[in-house]
């Protein structure tokens, strides 16, 4: 990737953490010194690359996960600081980008009883219900072909095993895996821990596929 890419993504990125919300076409070309177009194809570029998501139909910035520029059910707060996540998962992967404590505050999928998760030093703290997990609905081989469906509808929290056992008997050919909290903050390593830096560069698939693997995690469902 060349260095303007980097730079816009970086800027993607730091604007979200300083106002939890992306910058728009018209800063990116101010910022840069670009048109409008060679604007909008840097960050086509970006998306393309999966290191962020715009709005079909549109030049708006969606996603930079783990930041959500639209309010959800994943609310994460960093040092008196709120950001919306895309997803559970993603909402417990800035732990893991920021490397800072973190309280998370989400809904049961399934009940929609409130859940507080709070992270410190790669690992949780505070789990209520005790029993939280995190459920992912899509294959990982498939979690790109809509993402925007993947985090917002099949990457949530339930407030227990029993209420997604009882989620699925009411939503019939449901399937998917289960994560402890700690393992989602494991699986969020490669991904998100060098995010917030400009030359972050996304794992190839061997190195997810090795990692997710170093945690036995070795179904077909897990396979990139």
């Amino acid at each position: 990737m060349s260095d303007l890419p980097k730079l816009v993504r970086k800027f993607v990125f730091d604007r979200f953490l300083e106002q939890s919300h992306p910058p728009v076409l018209e800063e990116i070309m101010t910022r840069f010194e670009l048109d409008g177009p060679t604007a909008f194809g840097v960050l086509k570029e970006l998306h393309d690359s999966h290191l962020l998501v715009l709005l079909a139909g549109s030049q708006r910035i969606l996603m930079a996960h783990p930041f959500s520029s639209i309010a959800s059910p994943f609310e994460a707060t960093i040092s008196n600081k709120k950001y919306f996540a895309n997803c559970a998962w993603d909402a417990i992967a800035f732990h893991v980008m920021l490397d800072k404590a973190v309280t998370i505050d989400s809904f049961c999928h399934h009940c929609a009883a409130k859940i507080k998760i709070q992270l410190r030093n790669n690992k949780t703290v505070l789990s209520d219900p005790k029993e939280a997990i995190v459920f992912i609905g899509v294959p990982a081989a498939r979690w790109w072909e809509n993402v925007v469906n993947t985090c917002s509808n099949n990457m949530v929290f339930f407030c227990s095993k029993n209420h997604m056992e009882e989620w699925k008997e009411r939503n019939l050919g449901q399937t998917g895996e289960t994560l402890s909290i700690d393992q989602a903050i494991k699986l969020s390593i490669p991904l998100y821990k060098d995010k917030m830096k400009l030359d972050y560069v996304r794992p190839s698939k061997d190195e997810l596929n090795n990692h997710v693997k170093s945690m036995g995690l070795t179904s077909d469902f897990w396979k990139l």
